[in-house]
């Protein structure tokens, strides 16, 4: 089943963790994962998308704060 066909059931839920992982490093800005979190609020809505921030795993590829 693709994203999209999962995205239609109603009942379907996801979760977008890791989007600083993929972003230049220490020099990231959180401009950077926009995109794919704009397209998984597209897909899915907000009201089913669930937010992972992979604190502390987040730290090995940029700066995070908290």
């Amino acid at each position: 089943m693709g994203a999209s066909s999962a995205a239609a059931e109603p009942t379907a839920t996801a979760k977008l963790s890791g989007p600083v992982a993929g972003v230049n490093g220490a020099a990231w800005t959180p401009v950077e994962p926009r995109p794919a979190v704009e397209h998984a609020l597209d897909m899915i809505g907000p009201g089913r998308l669930i937010f992972g921030s992979d604190r502390p795993v987040c730290l090995l590829a940029a700066s995070c704060t908290g």
